[in-house]
């Protein structure tokens, strides 16, 4: 039987990365559905999910209508969330 060209380690060490990249992507899709859930932020138009979220099955959103409440600290947690979405975000009620 001919040996393995690559040791257990080293199969250990890439299923940890991969789970990790994973697990930060499930963090993200959830993060992004309670943003949405909260009713302080609305989505637009659906547009492609960035990174890996659409294996998720999220959806994109081409821009965003915020609560006008929330404070620029909020805001930029949003942008980090949401890249794909354009700027800059309206605020609901305004339309």
């Amino acid at each position: 039987m001919p040996r393995p060209r690559f040791t257990l380690r080293v199969a250990l060490a890439v299923t940890a990365i991969v789970a990790v990249a994973m697990w930060r992507h499930v963090d993200w899709h959830n993060q992004r559905g309670e943003a949405i859930r909260s009713g302080r932020v609305a989505g637009g138009h659906p547009v492609a999910a960035p990174g890996l979220l659409r294996l998720f099955g999220e959806s994109g959103y081409d821009a965003l209508l915020v609560d006008p409440a929330m404070d620029a600290q909020e805001i930029n947690q949003l942008r980090s969330l949401f890249p794909e979405a354009a700027y800059p975000y309206g605020r609901i009620g305004e339309f």
